[in-house]
């Protein structure tokens, strides 16, 4: 802990100055720093800064991946999931929003390896641990979970068209009733449907979406419940996806 840090120099827990400093200790947090070590404080002049501080994830984070993770459930809610909900602003959301998830795993990965490295400097701080704010590093991991889950069991698809049967069976009931299916088109339970198609023997096709650039997503009533297509999934009884 000899020597000075350059003038340049800032604290990384709170920003402070720390040049001319009697001791390699921050007056206003108590973060001890390592003056012939860069890493352990953030240099003003530097022109690419310090990517893996050993700090916890930032906190707008945690507004920014529960805003997106709720997004994410909604949209994976319909037919065809996130590709079926968003049409064609799929192919430009999910590429960018895939790249910006790794960006941030890689951060995290990053910054768990610098904590770990900077243990034995940390045992000098004389403040508040800067390390800690245990619950900033359980958000990326609590999002990524949430994401899997949604993948593995469909959950927010599931839960969302049981709250919405009804209205469909409803739907079902007037147009083997005779009601034209063109009038029923519009919102139906938490969806909304753009298309009504009879085909034939019972089978009824509501048109909730495209997946891609013209493959049409919704959700097909089939009296006889015969077995799913291929890309279809079992909602309940009578009721399938249809996906592809």
């Amino acid at each position: 802990m000899t020597g000075e840090a350059p003038d340049t120099a800032y604290c990384l827990g709170c920003g402070y100055a720390l040049r001319g400093l009697p001791e390699a200790v921050c007056p206003e947090c108590g973060r001890a720093f390592i003056p012939d070590d860069p890493t352990t404080y953030q240099d003003g002049s530097a022109k690419w800064p310090w990517p893996f501080r050993p700090q916890a994830p930032p906190r707008w984070q945690a507004p920014v991946l529960a805003v997106a993770g709720a997004l994410y459930v909604y949209w994976s809610g319909g037919p065809g999931g996130l590709s079926g909900s968003l049409d064609f602003g799929a192919c430009l959301i999910i590429p960018v929003a895939g790249a910006t998830v790794c960006v941030l795993a890689l951060d995290y990965f990053g910054r768990s390896v610098a904590v770990r490295t900077d243990r034995a400097r940390a045992l000098l701080d004389r403040g508040e641990r800067t390390q800690g704010r245990g619950w900033r590093w359980s958000v990326l991991p609590l999002f990524l979970t949430l994401i899997l889950s949604v993948h593995l069991w469909s959950w927010p698809l599931r839960g969302r068209f049981h709250l919405s049967r009804p209205a469909f069976a409803r739907a079902v009931q007037q147009i083997q009733s005779g009601a034209d299916p063109k009038t029923l088109q519009g919102w139906i339970g938490l969806y909304e449907v753009h298309d009504i198609s009879d085909w034939g023997t019972g089978v009824i096709f509501f048109r909730a979406g495209w997946l891609g650039w013209f493959d049409p997503v919704g959700f097909v009533y089939r009296p006889s419940d015969t077995p799913r297509s291929r890309g279809d999934e079992r909602l309940a009884r009578f009721w399938f996806t249809k996906t592809e």
